[in-house]
């Protein structure tokens, strides 16, 4: 390995523990939590989430190939995931497989 890729690692790792380490600095046991922190804890998982889907969704074309079928059915399994189990690892895995397997061996063009 040449020293740049370990530098790189170093400096990622060292990031990776400062990040981690920044909530216990700024919010130390018995201190108040600021409430803009708690609002954006609790809306933008929801917002991201959000995102990505349109994101997701922004190339199908519901006028040529699948119809956007295979892309219907995984959200529709994703949301019924989600809702049994409550668990986004479920709910993210089930569904990406389930599309794979669609466009791999139904929707095949």
């Amino acid at each position: 390995m040449n020293n740049h890729a370990l530098i790189v690692i170093l400096v990622c790792s060292l990031l990776t523990i400062v990040a981690r380490l920044l909530p216990f600095i700024f919010f130390p046991e018995g201190k108040s939590i600021p409430g803009i922190v708690v609002y954006f804890g609790e809306y933008l998982p929801l917002a991201m989430i959000a995102m990505l889907t349109v994101y997701c969704y922004q190339s199908v074309d519901i006028h040529t190939g699948t119809h956007g079928i295979p892309e219907l059915l995984a959200t529709g399994l994703v949301i019924a995931l989600h809702l049994w189990r409550k668990n986004m690892f479920i709910s993210i895995i089930g569904g990406t497989v389930f599309y794979m397997v669609l466009v791999q061996m139904l929707f095949v063009a």
